[in-house]
């Protein structure tokens, strides 16, 4: 079971593609013509291979959360990312981590390792990344809807990784009190993932702890 709330309330149990198909969304084309990609902000391979600028738009009308939203939330992130928009990409791997149990991870599709790399790169100036730690934290201890267990989980993976990558990221002390928090162990969150995650997502994660990216 896990934990992200006061210690004495247990939560209850209850996100890769071929050309990152994407929905026909209707985009403002003033808007796209001002966003590009920016050679400084070179591809993650861990991502899928994007050309076209993309942003949070195409996710919308999309039918499910299946294969074909995993990967174009990976798709948008890479763009994002590209654009010199690090932490928005994050937020388009929260939308990737919430995708169904049908999900197939592949080497240019996983999330978990690309959490890492984008962490682990130096950043240009000016790029805003803010603090992903503090982000997961909320993120984790804040969820709803459905399958509620194992985005809390993937939640506080991505805490711990941030932690493990930018270990000068401060965690929300006053949050951390005020609710008594208790963050689950590495070997509890290893064994979520390997429960209810998709196929090999425990080994990514553990990959993307203990692994150079």
């Amino acid at each position: 079971m896990i934990w992200s709330q006061p210690r004495s309330e247990a939560l209850p149990a209850r996100l890769l593609p071929a050309s990152n198909p994407l929905p026909q969304a209707k985009m403002n084309a003033a808007t796209l013509l001002k966003r590009r990609h920016r050679e400084e902000f070179p591809p993650c391979p861990f991502l899928p291979p994007i050309e076209r600028v993309q942003t949070a738009s195409f996710l919308r009308g999309m039918e499910g959360r299946g294969q074909a939203f995993f990967e174009a939330a990976l798709g948008c992130g890479q763009s994002l990312w590209r654009q010199g928009l690090p932490a928005q990409a994050i937020l388009m791997l929260d939308r990737a981590w919430s995708a169904e149990e049908s999900v197939r991870l592949a080497p240019d599709r996983d999330p978990w390792q690309a959490l890492a790399w984008l962490l682990g790169r130096p950043l240009p100036r000016g790029a805003f990344l803010g603090n992903p730690r503090r982000h997961f934290q909320h993120y984790a201890t804040r969820m709803s809807g459905h399958r509620r267990e194992i985005r809390v989980a993937r939640a506080w993976g991505g805490w711990w990784l941030t932690g493990r990558w930018r270990p000068e990221f401060p965690i929300d002390e006053a949050q951390w009190d005020q609710e008594r928090l208790v963050a689950p162990e590495e070997e509890v969150l290893a064994a979520t993932l390997q429960d209810q995650g998709w196929p090999g997502e425990a080994e990514c994660w553990e990959r993307a702890m203990r692994g150079r990216v």
